[in-house]
């Protein structure tokens, strides 16, 4: 009887053992797991941080090329109608010169005409 109480304790004993020893593990698996987690956790939000940044250098260099695209039409715009102007403004200069002539031979014409006539 001795002997079956002592293996009653000493299953009793390796039970209490065997349970903490699996409470033990369980509660230093499920601390990994956290840990781990926690690891993963952080990775994505510093991968997603670079992807973000990335993403944004992407988007300003797309909007600084679009932006020197614009300025580039509309400096040729601006350079186009210059040139046109200037091109007006010889043709207005060459009519300009072109009656200047006439308003001083105009007046000779007239005199000489008008003495053919008398004459």
């Amino acid at each position: 009887m001795v002997v079956e109480l002592i293996h009653i304790i000493a299953l009793a004993a390796a039970l209490i053992i065997g349970l903490l020893l699996g409470w033990f593990v369980q509660s230093k698996i499920a601390s990994n797991t956290v840990n781990k987690a926690k690891e993963d956790s952080r990775k994505l939000i510093e991968d997603a941080e670079k992807d973000a940044k990335h993403i944004k250098r992407e988007k300003l260099l797309e909007v600084k090329d679009e932006w020197l695209k614009k300025k580039q039409e509309f400096d040729n715009e601006v350079n186009n109608k210059k040139q046109k102007l200037g091109n007006f403004e010889k043709q207005i200069e060459k009519r300009e010169e072109t009656l200047e002539k006439n308003s001083t031979w105009l007046p000779e014409k007239k005199k000489k005409l008008n003495k053919k006539n008398k004459v």
